[in-house]
């Protein structure tokens, strides 16, 4: 669950609020109007010239009557109901939206149009040249003209390959905006680069640029705000050939730029409140970067030579084209081509590519099958041909550093890059996410020398795990010149094809495009009848192409076959160098449909050939000689004479490069001569062709076949093959992180299995096992139900070690709800550790430690502990390092922070962890730095805190885990608004908004919590309500989304809601609080909160609980909470003990002084004015004056709202 910032004029502010899960809105709120930072720069000033593009503010889903307020609460109306469904949404990808349409877009509105932006973060680029006064008199105004006019032609051409919008030009500059501050990174570097280049004939012009970000305005064709005033002063600031950003620019760009970016100091910029924090971007002239272009072949499937000519597709030949353009000048576009089987979708694309590759492009090619469903198969054979065509260097240069990630895609690369080293081990999505990542930057490094084109052919056929794939280089941020192409079959799919469902989600994105086909016309057939045979048609020719058409409607395979047919036949001959017939036309029999034509064109063949053709539509579309050889009685020659005739009758063709490889014409001559097959010899000759493929010797690359073939004739007594293939096939899959292909073939092993009289019970609870442990990867419900039967099976036969398996996939992370104690796990987990000495250590420790991880929402905080504890003695001694990162993980996840030596075990713990396994695991060093630093940073130590978070980031950039990437972007914006700087805060917040939501779209509410408490110290909470309440209801355990709650109604002093809330979080002493990381921030909240509401019997029991840890924060999600001792000195000060109230008080403001807290040093200094004045001793009135006076002054300056008014109420008492 994410929650992502909006701005729109039309709620009467800049900022909102939407509540996100699995990428789709469950709703939106307003937050309150703010003033506008900053004012334009110059409208008016000058005379500009500017891109038109037509001002128009971001719409609101409005109600009938047009009411914000209303609207809100109609979508807050449905909130609930949404919240629990599974729910998915596409976000916006607005740099590729802005390239496509020249504007900023930051929404869409209800009625389906894009609405320009009004408000938001851009980025904002200026650039001018140096000296151009001097050089005018040099030159002369006229050569001056046009040496200014080609400069910006140059600047323009950066601007368009970089994803930028040109805002206007001023004399000798010009304004970009962007969406991206990477790309606009990349754009500056760009212009440096393309103006340096055209250095030439002893005129040398030099250029400055000046980059910033942040909340602008667009309004009348134009950008005004802060980063459009930082921007021009870096501007004017910077050298010749100089780039100056603002620092912000540099966080926002993060890992997403390459470039070498260095601090250069503070820059004074008139107009501005401060100093702009500035850095400088280093680039290197375009001589020294520059490598020789790429030259590799087209893909064996655009090389093969069509036997009819291409016609009648103009208009779409030219969409396609025109993508491509498109994909030159801005970056990524993607097109499904569909239409019905025949239509000539491959076709058009085939001479797409030719275009492609004669523009200097890479184009590769990978197709789907209809039976085999290799896992990522076009990607498979795309990114093989691609491995075994570059020069090794190249090859090593375009994977990159996470070439290990790409084994399961090209399986040769271990063998043509022995380096790569291994694959990183982790949690399933998480590798498969990385495996994304590694994929896409192969792309992105091809891409960057040229551009690039991939065809995904027939992707009706492709799996989810294909699909997936291509979802993500659809949705990624980086940079990629890049068309992909995919054809599929509309008739074909249904509602619930996953290809349905992903084409209904990429409907309205930007940069997704459908193209559709449809029959030929009767020009287009006379065009095809005469393009095929060489001349013009006469009257009876016209005649016979006016009843194809009507017989075909226009289908070009149908029209080709009918062609053929009609050769064959003698219908049609070729005499004095035209063709020609001697029949009327009501006696050429023209064949009614497709299946029919290939048929009779069958039939043509002898019976043997037939027989040989059969047999290799059961091997497949495509089929190998040597294999078809050994299945036919007279060996390969039998084969060899049926696949020439058939060859030459355009049946089937040879595959170029691949020897000994044929391949079906078309899949609808195939499916053909399989459907027609009687059942039994459909069966026998699958058996056969499992046979054979056994008897190649290379059984490990052909598992799916191999399961597939002998799947499908269990029948015939194969049922122990196709058991074994099955469950081979779905390991190997699951390997290659293709968790939907592992399912299905564990399925398909279930149901051959089903076939034997008497049962392998052991073999079935294995394969349950097996299948719902794949599925719980992908969270499909099947996979509970089916590791559930698997448990029973498993009960029938005893089997302990099954059952410790079984009990450790029901309790992972990827499927244990949060805050939810299932006793049915608990109960599963603790008969089986009263057997554990049948268990080997590995799986002891993980039945330990998911026990402990059930157990945490329970109440027996001293056997969590104990569990935990036994679990990474166990893992320790295996010396299995990922199974100790695993046990260590969850033992800091559940660690009892009520035990004053928590942090110091946590300490411990990590820094022996790093120390095992520096240089040896990346991810568990990463992790474990990450942990150490939120013990030091609790403390108050921000030093040490700071130093393992950046080592931490620094292994994050590396390994590219989107989990931890969204961690630390997550600190990044916690640390502004610990800093008080709220509105860096919300620029950083809403950039891990936008990534959370496109990488790690599952419900987290990580972010919610600072987001949450940037808007409570900003006094804004009121549209916060429903969303409270759903993670509520969506996290009932999780009691500290209830005192969020009760901020929010004690900010509209609702005490009378909040007190129930408090007394259920309180009852039988905290009993439904976990004494996890939550237990103290609960405890502190309830103390503050209980003592503002008058539950004194609360306030105490939680001043108990958290007042022995009143020198440290708590701790939500990402974010440094209250310091401790706030919550518990307002206790302290409600029940009357005023003394122990000021030490907790001074434990506090030195904690928060030590961390540069300066957000909650303010909160400090008012509860503390609170409760002197509450006492009334002798100088405490002098004192509270003094602490509401500073408040008031920091609150103001800071944007603390909440604080200021109880700052000036403490005031208003005198």
């Amino acid at each position: 669950m994410v929650i992502a910032r909006l701005s729109d004029r039309q709620f009467g502010g800049p900022v909102g609020w939407v509540l996100v899960d699995r990428h789709r809105p469950l709703a939106v709120g307003p937050v309150r109007a703010e003033d506008d930072p900053a004012s334009g720069t110059g409208k008016g000033a000058m005379q500009s010239t500017r891109r038109t593009t037509p001002p128009a503010g971001r719409r609101a889903r409005m109600s009938s009557d047009g009411s914000p307020s209303e609207t809100v609460t109609l979508l807050f109306t449905e909130l609930k109901a949404r919240a629990s469904a599974r729910c998915r949404h596409r976000p916006l990808t607005g740099r590729v939206i802005s390239r496509l349409t020249g504007r900023p877009i930051l929404g869409r509105p209800a009625d389906g149009g894009w609405a320009m932006a009004g408000s938001g973060l851009i980025t904002i680029l200026f650039t001018d040249l140096v000296g151009s006064t001097a050089m005018a008199q040099e030159l002369g105004d006229n050569a001056a003209d046009d040496l200014r006019r080609t400069h910006f032609e140059q600047l323009r051409r950066a601007v368009a390959t970089t994803g930028g919008t040109e805002v206007k030009t001023i004399g000798d500059a010009m304004m970009v905006s962007y969406t991206s501050a990477a790309d606009a990174m990349a754009g500056a570097v760009a212009m440096q680069q393309l103006v340096d280049a055209n250095n030439i004939d002893g005129t040398r012009v030099e250029m400055r640029i000046g980059v910033s970000a942040g909340d602008a305005t667009f309004e009348d064709d134009d950008w005004f705000g802060t980063p459009v005033v930082e921007a021009a002063r870096l501007c004017s600031a910077a050298a010749g050939g100089q780039i100056l950003t603002s620092d912000i620019v540099r966080v926002l760009a993060g890992t997403r730029s390459a470039h070498d970016v260095v601090a250069v100091g503070p820059i004074e910029g008139k107009g501005l409140p401060a100093p702009i924090s500035a850095c400088e971007v280093r680039w290197v002239p375009l001589a020294a970067t520059s490598v020789g272009r790429l030259d590799l072949p087209l893909p064996p499937q655009v090389e093969q030579i069509d036997t009819f000519g291409f016609v009648g597709r103009d208009d779409q030949h030219q969409a396609l084209l025109g993508a491509w353009k498109t994909v030159l000048a801005d970056g990524r576009l993607a097109v499904f081509v569909g239409g019905e089987p025949g239509i000539g979708k491959t076709r058009l694309v085939k001479e797409l590519c030719r275009t492609a590759h004669f523009d200097q492009g890479v184009v590769l090619w990978g197709s789907c099958d209809e039976e085999l469903g290799v896992p990522y198969q076009p990607f498979v054979e795309a990114f093989r041909w691609l491995a075994a065509v570059l020069p090794q260097d190249q090859l090593a240069e375009f994977v990159g550093p996470l070439g290990s990630e790409l084994v399961p895609l090209i399986p040769e690369l271990e063998r043509l890059l022995p380096g790569i080293g291994p694959r990183l081990t982790d949690d399933p999505d998480t590798e498969r996410n990385r495996m994304f990542e590694a994929a896409t930057e192969l792309v992105a490094n091809l891409s960057a020398r040229e551009p690039v084109v991939i065809v995904l052919d027939d992707v009706h056929w492709a799996r989810k795990p294909t699909l997936l794939l291509l979802r993500h280089l659809l949705k990624t941020t980086a940079h990629l010149q890049l068309l992909i192409v995919a054809t599929y079959r509309d008739t074909d799919l249904d509602r619930t094809h996953p290809l349905s469902e992903m084409l209904a989600d990429m409907r309205r994105q930007a940069g997704v495009e459908r193209l559709m086909l449809h029959g030929l016309d009767e020009r287009g057939v006379v065009d095809f009848l005469e393009r095929t045979a060489g001349h013009e048609l006469d009257e009876p020719g016209r005649a016979l192409a006016a009843a194809v058409a009507r017989e075909t409607e226009g289908n070009p395979f149908f029209i080709g076959e009918v062609l053929r047919h009609l050769s064959e036949s003698g219908a049609l001959v070729f005499r004095d160098g035209r063709w020609t017939t001697d029949l009327e036309l009501s006696d050429f029999g023209i064949p009614e449909g497709v299946r029919e034509v290939i048929g009779r064109r069958l039939s043509h063949l002898d019976s043997s050939s037939n027989e040989v053709l059969a047999t290799a539509a059961v091997i497949g579309r495509e089929f190998d000689l040597r294999v078809l050889g050994n299945v036919m009685e007279g060996g390969t020659e039998q084969a060899l004479d049926a696949i020439g005739e058939a060859e030459t009758g355009g049946l089937v063709e040879a595959v170029a490069g691949r020897p000994g490889t044929y391949r079906f014409a078309h899949a609808l001559v195939r499916s053909t001569l399989y459907d027609e097959l009687p059942t039994s010899r459909r069966l026998r000759l699958h058996r056969s062709v499992g046979r054979a493929l056994e008897a190649t010797g290379d059984v490990d690359s052909r598992l799916t076949e191999l399961a597939w073939h002998f799947t499908e004739a269990a029948a015939l007594g194969e049922v122990d093959k196709a058991v074994d293939y099955g469950r081979r096939a779905g390991d190997m899959a699951k390997a290659d992180l293709a968790f939907e292909e592992a399912a299905g073939l564990y399925e398909r092993a279930l149901d051959a299995l089903a076939l034997l009289d008497v049962a392998d019970v052991r073999l079935r609870a294995e394969l349950l096992l097996s299948a719902g442990d794949a599925l719980h990867v992908i969270s499909d419900e099947r996979g509970r139900e089916y590791l559930i039967d698997a448990e029973e099976l498993a009960w029938s036969i005893d089997d302990v070690g099954l059952l410790g398996r079984i009990f450790v996939s029901l309790t992972s992370d990827a499927v244990t709800r949060v805050g939810v104690l299932d006793s049915h796990h608990v109960a599963l987990g603790e008969v089986v550790l009263q057997r554990e000495d049948q268990l080997e250590p590995g799986l002891r420790a993980r039945v330990y430690a998911g026990l402990a991880l059930e157990l945490q929402w329970g109440d027996d905080e001293a056997h969590v502990q104990d569990l935990v504890d036994r679990a990474a003695d166990i893992a320790r001694a295996t010396g299995n390092r990922a199974l100790i990162a695993e046990v260590t993980r969850i033992r800091n996840g559940v660690s009892d922070m009520t035990d004053p030596k928590a942090l110091d075990r946590i300490l411990d713990t990590s820094t022996a962890t790093i120390e095992i396994a520096s240089g040896v695991d990346d991810r568990l060093v990463c992790d474990s730095l990450w942990g150490r630093s939120i013990a030091h940073l609790l403390r108050g130590d921000i030093e040490r805190g700071d130093a393992d978070l950046d080592e931490s980031e620094r292994l994050t950039d590396r390994l590219r885990i989107p989990s931890q990437i969204a961690r630390a972007k997550q600190w990044r914006a916690a640390r502004y608004l610990l800093a008080g700087d709220l509105d860096q805060c919300e620029l950083l917040l809403a950039d891990y908004e936008a990534y959370a939501a496109r990488e790690t779209p599952g419900v987290s509410t990580a972010g919610a919590s600072i987001r949450y408490r940037l808007q409570y110290e900003r006094g804004s909470l009121d549209d916060l309500e429903e969303l409270l309440k759903a993670i509520i209801e969506a996290q009932p355990g999780i009691p500290v989304w209830r005192m969020a709650l009760c901020g929010v109604y004690l900010q509209a002093d609702r005490f009378d809601d909040a007190l129930p809330h408090v007394e259920a979080i309180a009852a039988d002493d905290f009993a439904m609080v976990p004494r996890n990381s939550i237990f103290l921030l609960t405890c502190s909240s309830t103390a503050r909160i209980a003592s503002q509401v008058g539950a004194l019997d609360v306030a105490e029991a939680a001043y108990h609980h958290a007042s022995p840890f009143d020198d440290q924060f708590a701790w939500a999600g990402n974010l440094l909470e209250y310091p401790i001792g706030v919550g518990v000195g307002a206790a302290a000060a409600a029940l009357g003990w005023y003394d122990l109230g000021e030490g907790h008080f001074a434990r506090s403001r030195a904690l928060c002084e030590r961390a540069g807290a300066k957000t909650y040093l303010v909160a400090t200094d008012v509860h503390e004015a609170e409760m002197l004045v509450q006492r009334d001793a002798p100088g405490d009135a002098s004192r509270a004056m003094q602490l509401a006076t500073k408040s008031l002054e920091a609150s103001e300056r800071l944007g603390l709202a909440y604080m200021k008014r109880r700052s000036e109420a403490l005031l208003g008492t005198w």
